[in-house]
């Protein structure tokens, strides 16, 4: 057994230190052994044999040279290929490599390799399990992810490198003050398996990848975890905001449709000023960070929850007490059937109860009795197209702007620092009430009061009406 350990150690010929190349392979005295060279600048030299580093080298006997090496030098017999087949702990790798078509590659005994490969306990969590196994654009960057196409041995890990992986994407390596080896903080629990063709260090962990990165992975860690202790919360509100396909937001207005039956999400693309960068709006959330490349499709990270609407804006305002009365108008004046619509989108300015009967009963009751004034009343309050309000925003100069409602009349929009709208005279109160064909903003009063004309007998009168 010495002599078979001695042999493995032996290589025929004389080699000094100067004389050995990167990724050199030597065969020594035993057959089928072979120990491969590399180095390593991290700014100092090292030189290692199968991984093993040469701690003194070019010690001259009559017969030979000797390097003195750390410890024994393993000696490979398997490809990493085979160093992961043959291990029960790499079951699910085992089977990602499969799907991903790498087994063959990592076979190939004329390139080298380094594989991080996390154990099966790391594939533990089931959004990585599920997510990682039935997407196979997903499972070949994530295995890609894992790889760096040369051998980079323990040894030569520094307290902090970077390497390019086998999709491009740097690798973060570190060591830190107790000599523990990270790859991308996912710690190397085993190193140096040491194989034919490269090199198995085993990580706890699985390498995230922004090229694959799964919706779980983007989702900052303390929501994750509030989300997952409430099962039933999550699986409530999560359809609502998932869609089907990997479309991008790109033309001023998309509909997507989302997994909920007969439910879509609108997403808007809106510049409030000339050359000014536009704005992203998925039913009135603001995207926040839109185009995340994941698993299957795109992350697009929105700054509140949606709640995709299953009704009309009559049928939103048919539903709350505080707009019966202009639910009444809209009837009397047939614009009910403009906005119940759905192929049509409206912002609608909705005055509540208490903002009618601040106009006193008696002008209530004419507006009843003259339904043409009482539709331009409500045509005023209604604007061409789905506006959130994110989107009304101020000139940026004069701190104002102008929108033109249904009727042709422009409405004056006032904001305030502190965040308080008015529009035509009107404050919002509530913002955002989403509706399938538009959106609702409530307000404290009538828009415009100041010129309502009110018609009786034949002749017009005007009244100045003040809240």
């Amino acid at each position: 057994m010495l002599h078979n350990l001695l042999m493995e150690h032996m290589v025929p010929g004389f080699y000094k230190i100067d004389d050995f190349r990167d990724g050199q392979t030597i065969d020594a005295e035993k057959p089928n052994s072979k120990i491969r060279i590399n180095m390593y600048y991290t700014p100092e030299k090292i030189v290692t044999a199968n991984c093993v580093p040469i701690l003194a080298g070019d010690h001259f006997a009559r017969n030979g040279i000797i390097h003195v090496v750390q410890k024994i030098l393993p000696i490979p017999t398997r490809t990493v290929a085979d160093i992961i087949a043959g291990d029960v702990q790499f079951s699910v790798l085992k089977r990602m490599l499969s799907r991903a078509g790498l087994v063959q590659a990592l076979r190939n005994p004329n390139k080298t390799f380094t594989v991080f490969a996390p154990t099966d306990s790391a594939f533990s969590h089931p959004f990585l399990e599920s997510e990682s196994n039935t997407n196979e654009r997903c499972t070949v960057s994530v295995m890609k992810h894992h790889i760096i196409d040369h051998m980079i041995c323990s040894s030569a890990i520094p307290r902090f490198a970077k390497s390019l992986n086998m999709i491009g994407e740097l690798l973060s390596l570190s060591r830190d003050e107790y000599n523990k080896l990270y790859v991308d903080d996912v710690q190397i629990v085993v190193k140096d398996l040491v194989g034919t063709n490269g090199v198995v260090h085993i990580i706890d962990g699985v390498l995230s990848t922004r090229q694959a990165k799964s919706a779980s992975a983007a989702v900052p860690a303390g929501l994750l975890e509030s989300l997952m202790s409430n099962i039933n919360s999550l699986f409530s509100v999560l359809p609502d905001h998932v869609a089907d396909g990997t479309t991008q937001i790109k033309t001023p207005e998309q509909i997507f449709y989302s997994k909920l039956e007969n439910t879509s999400i609108r997403a808007q693309v809106h510049s409030s000023y000339p050359h000014a960068a536009p704005q992203v709006f998925v039913q009135c959330a603001l995207v926040l960070s839109p185009g995340n490349k994941m698993c299957g499709g795109n992350l697009h990270v929105i700054n509140k929850l949606l709640l995709p609407p299953k009704l009309s804006i009559v049928e939103v305002l048919e539903g709350l007490e505080e707009f019966s009365t202009l639910v009444l108008l809209l009837r009397a004046t047939g614009l009910e059937r403009r906005l119940r619509n759905l192929d049509m989108q409206h912002t609608l300015l909705a005055p509540t109860d208490d903002a009618f009967h601040q106009m006193g009963q008696e002008t209530l009751f004419k507006l009843l009795e003259d339904l043409p004034l009482a539709a331009d009343l409500i045509k005023m309050h209604i604007l061409s197209g789905t506006a959130c309000c994110s989107q009304l925003k101020g000139d940026l100069l004069a701190g104002r702007r102008q929108i033109r409602a249904l009727d042709g009349s422009l409405l004056k929009l006032d904001r305030y620092r502190e965040g308080i709208m008015r529009i035509g005279g009107a404050h919002i109160v509530d913002c955002d009430i989403m509706a399938s064909n538009g959106v609702i903003h409530m307000t404290d009063a009538i828009v415009r009061q100041e010129d309502l004309v009110m018609r009786t007998g034949g002749h017009s009168e005007n009244f100045l009406l003040r809240i």
